[in-house]
């Protein structure tokens, strides 16, 4: 909300640019990364941090400055400038290693961003689910806090994950941040499905394929064969969904929920 007129002017820009340089005239347009000490971004300290986790860092004025000197007489209409943390960055967004931009960067990263993490393998030596589910409530806790910008001791298994400020592009980082962590396929609204800690993170570990308590299996699943094929019709039809769609649905979601959607 409130980005679409200044989308359109930026865009207006690039396009004059273009236009300018197809006519032989000089025109360099700037796509800038965030600025500190001065912008729209600086002003607000937790969209610094957001962008910062997700390897997104700040420029200062002088290192834009100086950048500007090196590009402004660069053959192109149209050029982007951003201190990228490639590490975290595909962290954050590991699809971003399939784009074509950004593949052959990926592959200079040695390798890790193509890595499996650790922590499943880590998960399966514990011996009892009661361990295992108490290890992965405090994984989703740092993954929560770190995309949330949050100290993720504010995080109660039990506090309803809207009331902390989770909004649907938050809930799109964290379940490409969990696929990765995780090795698991997950649907983008899954958050607001299990919307506590305490309720997600046996569901993960049953989509992981972790031994569990039968018992607890049968009370999640309704205890009928009939429950079990209502929750996998479900399953698939929000699986099927696209990324714009099922942010669309998690907005929804939020907005019956009385939660205000960050833009």
């Amino acid at each position: 909300p409130g980005q679409g007129n200044y989308v359109a002017a930026n865009t207006f820009l690039d396009a004059l640019a273009h236009h300018r340089r197809a006519s032989g005239l000089p025109a360099l347009s700037i796509n800038w990364g965030a600025w500190s000490e001065v912008g729209l971004v600086a002003a607000e300290s937790r969209r610094t941090q957001h962008l910062d986790v997700h390897g997104m860092q700040s420029l200062r004025p002088s290192q834009a400055l100086e950048v500007l000197g090196q590009v402004i007489d660069w053959p192109t209409a149209q050029v982007g400038v951003i201190r990228l943390d490639l590490k975290r960055w595909f962290t954050a967004f590991p699809e971003a290693v399939e784009w074509p931009l950004l593949g052959d960067l990926a592959q200079d990263e040695s390798g890790t961003v193509r890595e499996e993490s650790a922590f499943r393998a880590e998960l399966l030596t514990i011996a009892f689910a009661t361990d295992r589910i108490a290890r992965l409530e405090d994984h989703l806790r740092e993954q929560f806090a770190q995309v949330m910008g949050l100290d993720d001791e504010r995080f109660g298994v039990h506090r309803p994950l809207a009331e902390m400020g989770l909004d649907s592009l938050m809930a799109l980082e964290l379940r490409n941040r969990l696929e990765r962590s995780l090795g698991v396929r997950l649907s983008a609204t899954l958050l607001f499905n299990f919307p506590t800690i305490h309720a997600l993170a046996p569901e993960l570990g049953r989509r992981m394929g972790l031994p569990e308590d039968p018992t607890d299996a049968e009370e999640q699943s309704g205890g009928s064969p009939e429950a079990d094929d209502r929750r996998a019709e479900d399953v698939a039809r929000i699986e099927a969904l696209s990324d714009e769609e099922a942010e669309a649905l998690l907005n929804d979601r939020l907005q019956s929920l009385n939660v205000e959607v960050s833009p």
